[in-house]
Formats: C-alpha cells, structure tokens, sequence
C-alpha cells in the first residue's frame, strides 16, 4: 500500500491476475490501470434504499479463472433467492477477454 496524494491506495493488479493473458490486450490493460482507494475496502456502505432499488438483480459470476477475492460477492450473490445468477467462461476483465459473449449476455437480460 502507498499514499496518492494523501490517500492510501493499493496498486493494481498484473493483467494476468485478471484473467488478461493475450500480449496486446495485457498491454492495452496495464496502460489503463490506475492505483484503487484503499478505503473502499474498509469503510461501510450505507444504503438509502434496499439492494437493486426495488430493480431485479443479475449476478454475473466470471468463473474462468475464478478472482478468488471476490469469493464473499459471489457467495452473497447466490445466497440470494431474488437475484439470478449466471456464469461467464471468463476471467474478471471479460469485457476484455470475453466481449462477444458478455454482450450477448448482457442483451439478453434487457
């Protein structure tokens, strides 16, 4: 962890971790990534209004390879019986990897 002007961030993650493994697309990610508010992890979400706003909720799990941090969201996700939940052949950045089939997913919940 450092400081970016005054704030504690952590540094991004290697393309690889996020499933990114083509050259091109690697390097076309690395150059975007920026440094995430470490806060984001620490400080407690408050909602004004329930999960979804009354909207249904889908929860698209990206399951190849599977971002092990994100473990609790998925957890959740599935825990919830008014929430649909579907999975992606995808590493997290699928609308890197995966554009074709996240779109036609994407289309299909509209």
């Amino acid at each position: 962890m450092r400081e970016v002007d005054g704030v504690k961030v952590v540094p991004p993650l290697e393309p690889a971790a996020l499933g990114v493994t083509a050259p091109e697309d690697a390097a076309w990610l690395k150059r975007r990534l920026t440094p995430h508010p470490f806060s984001t992890y620490t400080s407690p979400l408050r909602l004004a209004h329930p999960l979804g706003n009354s909207v249904p909720c889908t929860y698209i799990h990206c399951i190849d390879p599977i971002n092990t941090a994100i473990g609790p969201s998925a957890a959740y996700a599935k825990s919830r019986a008014d929430w649909q939940n579907i999975e992606i052949r995808s590493g997290h950045d699928a609308v890197v990897i995966s554009p074709g089939p996240l779109s036609e997913m994407l289309l299909a919940l509209v």
